[in-house]
């Protein structure tokens, strides 16, 4: 596992800042980066109006992941599903949840109505989720430290931003509007509409 952000940084090319990580118990795969963000500026150069780092050239555009790498996300990802669970009166940790990694999101929670016997059918228990994590991406997660401040340099060098997730973007979109970087990015695609893993 890599233990920093890539950042590409010949001339015009496109940089893809975050890595993804699979947690120790086994959930689906989520993005996690170095919180020293700041070193990310000093290999990738400067131009005109930014103070990035001038060793090097800038490339033509960034591709962030989100979660783990803009926001502060990891935690709720990680707890998330028991805590649904719970809802429905169920007792559980992240280990129950191994088996199924590699289902989407909309399968696994029709298999969690399988195995835990649950009073709903998949489609509501999916609606349940998207409703807490809603709430938690609008309220309560926190960008990253330094995240802004590389954004605002990065805004300020002329760099066109976009983000890759595979989180759906009305998350994504009250994540960045809570922590005010939704200006940022010209575009968010995730893997479901792109019908491709990052």
């Amino acid at each position: 596992m890599r233990n920093n952000p890539t950042c590409e940084t010949r001339s015009g090319s496109i940089a893809t800042v975050g890595f993804i990580a699979r947690p120790a118990h086994g959930t689906r795969l989520r993005a996690a980066v170095s919180h020293e963000w700041f070193a990310l500026s000093a290999p990738c150069g400067r131009r005109k109006g930014s103070s990035m780092a001038p060793t090097m050239h800038l490339p033509q555009a960034f591709v962030f992941d989100c979660d783990g790498t803009l926001l502060d996300s990891m935690g709720t990802w990680l707890s998330i599903q028991p805590r649904l669970l719970a809802t429905y009166g169920v007792t559980a940790t992240s280990d129950d949840f191994a088996e199924f990694e590699h289902l989407s999101v909309e399968d696994e929670c029709a298999a969690y109505r399988v195995k835990w016997n649950l009073d709903a059918t998949g489609e509501e228990i999916y609606q349940r989720l998207m409703d807490m994590l809603r709430d938690e991406y609008a309220t309560t997660i926190v960008a990253r430290t330094g995240a802004h401040a590389f954004l605002e340099e990065a805004a300020r060098a002329g760099i066109p931003m976009a983000i890759a997730t595979s989180t759906p973007a009305f998350l994504v979109e009250a994540g960045l509007r809570h922590n005010n970087m939704d200006g940022f990015f010209s575009s968010i695609t995730t893997t479901g509409e792109a019908g491709a893993s990052k």
